[in-house]
C-alpha cells in the first residue's frame, strides 16, 4: 500500500512458466559420482558408479568385479558382477569394516526397521542369493541376533528382477554391516545394481 500520496504505476506482471520434469531428468549426477537413486541410501555408492569406493569394499571370496559392459544395467552404466564357479558362496562386504574394509559400519537405530533391496540380472547363471545384515553393539561385538540373512531364488531370465524385504534391527544393536551374498551359483554372470537400505518411516 502507497501510503505517500504520490501516485505511481505498478510494476509490470511477471509470469512463472512451468517446466514438465521429463525421465531424463532423474540422470543426476551428485558430486563424488553418486547417483540421485543414492540420494538417503544408507549404502554408499548402491549403484556401484564409483570405482574408488569399490576399492574399499571388501570381498570374502573370489568372483565379484564392476561390469560396464553388460547391458541393461538398471542405474548409470556400471554394475556390481559376480562370476559364479558352482562350487563356493561367495560374499562382499558393502559395509563391514571387522572383515577389513575400509568403510566404517553403519549406524542404526535399536529396534528401528529397514527397507533392503536390489536389482539382480542372471543372464547365464542360476542359483541362489541374499542380502545379509550383520547388527552389532557400540563396542563392535556381535548384538543378541548376529545377522539377518534375505534369501532368494533366482534364474537366467536375462530380465532384471526387484528383490526386496524389511528386516528390523536387535534392541541392542547400534550399527550395522551390510554383504551380498550368492550360494550354488552356477558357472556364469549375475549381475547386482541398485543395492538400497533405508530406515522405514
Amino acid at each position: 500500500v502507497n501510503q505517500s500520496g504520490l501516485t505511481s504505476s505498478p510494476s509490470t506482471g511477471v509470469h512463472a512458466t512451468p517446466i514438465k520434469t521429463t525421465s531424463t531428468d532423474m540422470d543426476i549426477v551428485l558430486p563424488g559420482s553418486k547417483s540421485y537413486s543414492d540420494v538417503g541410501n544408507y549404502i554408499i555408492d548402491g549403484s556401484f558408479e564409483d570405482t574408488t569406493m569399490f576399492s574399499k569394499r571388501t570381498n570374502k571370496s573370489s568372483g565379484w568385479s564392476l561390469d560396464t559392459t553388460a547391458s541393461m544395467p538398471y542405474r548409470g552404466t556400471t554394475v556390481l558382477k559376480s562370476t559364479g564357479d558352482a562350487t563356493s558362496t561367495k560374499y562382499i562386504y558393502l559395509h563391514h569394516s571387522t572383515y577389513g574394509g575400509q568403510l566404517t559400519n553403519l549406524q542404526v537405530i535399536p529396534a528401528q526397521k529397514y527397507y533392503l533391496s536390489m536389482f539382480v540380472r542372471g543372464i547365464s547363471a542360476n542359483g541362489t542369493f541374499g542380502i545379509t545384515v550383520w547388527w552389532f553393539n557400540s563396542d563392535g561385538t556381535a548384538a543378541t541376533i548376529a545377522s539377518t540373512e534375505s534369501s532368494w531364488a533366482h534364474s537366467g531370465t536375462g530380465d532384471y528382477g526387484i528383490y526386496e524385504t524389511v528386516v528390523q534391527a536387535p534392541d541392542n544393536a547400534v550399527m550395522a554391516s551390510v554383504s551380498v551374498r550368492t550360494n550354488a551359483q552356477t558357472a556364469g554372470a549375475v549381475y547386482f545394481d541398485g543395492v538400497t537400505v533405508k530406515p522405514v518411516v
